[in-house]
């Protein structure tokens, strides 16, 4: 499972592989976790979150390195 740190509005998630990237499909909230379906086998990535009020101040999502990061437009949500 993949895990949550916050730095200021920047919450990053490690990720183990950027192929995500370049095949971004869908990004979806399930229960409490973060979906998201690329279209490389169909395979899907599931990020552990901690408020599902993550869906509403949606930003930005992009990778660095090995971190899937989200940006919000709060600097605090848990």
């Amino acid at each position: 499972m993949l895990y949550l740190s916050l730095q200021g509005n920047f919450h990053i998630f490690q990720s183990y592989s950027m192929f995500v990237l370049g095949s971004l499909v869908r990004l979806y909230f399930l229960d409490q976790s973060l979906i998201i379906l690329s279209n490389i086998r169909e395979t899907f990535h599931i990020f552990l979150v901690y408020n599902k009020f993550f869906l509403d101040v949606l930003t930005r999502l992009y990778f660095s390195n090995q971190f899937l990061v989200i940006q919000t437009k709060f600097p605090k949500i848990l």
